[in-house]
């Protein structure tokens, strides 16, 4: 919907139509690839052809002057009314929802757009029900309510409807909601955009840096639900705690990723991967039905009710930030200690220094005939690792420069750009590759670095089966 000025262009959107378009669409190409390349097809082709570009496809304009905004009539408002149930009716063999309209929006539009320029996207924004293929992807209510967890509102997350997450501004085109959708995102930053999307980068990572993982963390513990639930039935747990477990699942995703992120809701050095933390959920999820049950008033029965609102959570992660000596909360926060975010530092990066200190030379980097050296002395991280396989990768293999410009968001000879972007450490390891200086990002998740390796590998051409990370009997990364 939109508006037709005589001296500008429409400023409308087309609801109806694409189906059939992409069929005539499919139609034309397919006939058309006939006729060149089958040489049985060739007369029928042409004969299609011919006919096709006779073919016409109708179009119904319905225009309903639309002046709406403050102060509108109600003439004006009842206009607006009937234009959607008009949009609404002639999509009745596929109805348009929320989400179909809230995905046509400069938000969304905008962040797809940075999402889609990003070498290794952290995740893409899908369509409900679109399967793009990539192994992150998120809808919007997906991406909304896990937004909703990482800013404290998890009573929020679990129920708030779609319509309202999603609902636009009378006669507008931004969201209401801007806790969800922050305005500056959509705010014109020119000057940054120059220097490589920074601004972007800074605004998207600050906001939006753990909605991932809150999305899949609660994805994890739902799937581990019904097993916990099992094994404290049997065990003989209250009906606080098995309430807790049955309705608490953003409540639960919210208090840790406040843990994780030393209880800030800035993420904009938040890089912990739920592949990190997922083999300790289910203790979690035991501790945390006790942390619940603690914080319920005496004599209260915990219902579905308590965890719409946000009064039990507050109380809960009041005291998970001043655990006691012994208390759930305090086996909580020990349970994810070795993840724990230090200031100034990633929780990735406090993790890989822990298991360093927990077994120093642990990984043992080898390598098949195709590198003419020996296998390097172990190293203690999986960052040390990841930059000295980088090192040998090009060493040995020698892509162009050219090539390695593909990955610069964790491999650059930009000193600036290690000092903008959080994927750079504060002194960044570097490397000497054809006379000039590379600095690599190892400020990212461990997933990250083993992705990025595989994209390294196909661009170099090295061959499968040439590399392996071992620690101890577990193989860490292969190619």
């Amino acid at each position: 919907m939109g508006r037709l000025e005589p001296d500008s262009d429409p400023g409308f959107s087309v609801i109806n139509g694409a189906q059939t378009l992409s069929i005539c669409s499919k139609y034309a190409f397919e006939w058309e690839y006939r006729r060149e390349n089958c040489q049985d097809d060739e007369q029928e082709a042409v004969k299609r052809l011919r006919n096709f570009e006779k073919a016409q496809v109708l179009l119904r304009v319905i225009h309903i002057p639309l002046r709406a905004g403050k102060g509108s009539s109600e003439e004006e408002r009842e206009k607006l009314r009937l234009a959607n149930e008009i949009s609404i009716a002639l999509n009745r063999q596929k109805p348009v929802k929320q989400e179909d309209i809230a995905f046509t929006t400069p938000f969304v539009q905008k962040m797809q757009e940075y999402l889609e320029s990003q070498p290794e996207p952290p995740f893409l924004l899908v369509r409900r029900g679109e399967d793009r293929g990539y192994p992150r992807q998120l809808d919007l209510v997906a991406f909304s309510k896990a937004r909703l967890a990482c800013i404290d509102q998890p009573g929020k997350a679990r129920t708030v409807s779609n319509g309202e997450i999603l609902q636009l501004e009378f006669g507008g085109d931004n969201f209401r909601r801007e806790d969800i959708f922050v305005k500056n995102w959509l705010a014109d930053d020119a000057e940054q955009a120059v220097k490589s999307n920074t601004g972007q980068d800074a605004v998207f990572r600050r906001h939006y840096g753990a909605v991932l993982f809150a999305s899949q963390l609660e994805d994890c513990y739902k799937r581990n639900r019904k097993a916990v639930q099992k094994a404290m039935q049997e065990a003989g747990c209250g009906e606080n705690e098995f309430s807790a477990l049955g309705n608490g699942s953003w409540y639960f995703t919210a208090l840790l990723v406040q843990l994780l992120n030393g209880f800030s809701t800035d993420y904009a050095r938040f890089n912990c991967a739920v592949r990190s933390v997922e083999d300790r959920v289910p203790d979690a999820m035991r501790i945390f039905a006790d942390m619940i049950a603690c914080c319920a008033a005496e004599k209260q029965t915990l219902n579905s009710n308590d965890f719409k609102k946000e009064e039990l959570y507050k109380a809960a992660l009041k005291k998970l930030q001043k655990a006691k000596k012994g208390s759930p909360f305090q086996k909580f926060r020990e349970l994810f200690g070795v993840f724990l975010k230090e200031e100034g530092e990633t929780a990735e990066k406090a993790t890989e220094e822990a298991a360093a200190e927990a077994a120093p030379g642990a990984i043992q980097i080898a390598y098949g005939p195709s590198f003419v050296r020996e296998n390097p002395e172990p190293v203690k991280t999986v960052a040390d690792a990841f930059v000295r396989t980088v090192e040998d990768i090009l060493v040995q293999f020698a892509p162009s420069p050219a090539e390695l410009a593909n990955f610069s968001a964790w491999l650059t000879s930009s000193r600036e750009k290690c000092s903008t972007s959080p994927y750079y450490t504060k002194n960044p390891p570097s490397i000497v590759y054809r006379g000039k200086t590379y600095w690599v990002g190892t400020s990212i998740s461990n997933d990250s670095k083993y992705l990025y390796l595989n994209r390294l590998c196909s661009v170099a051409g090295v061959p499968s089966g040439e590399i392996s990370w071992k620690k101890g009997d577990d193989i860490l990364y292969e190619w």
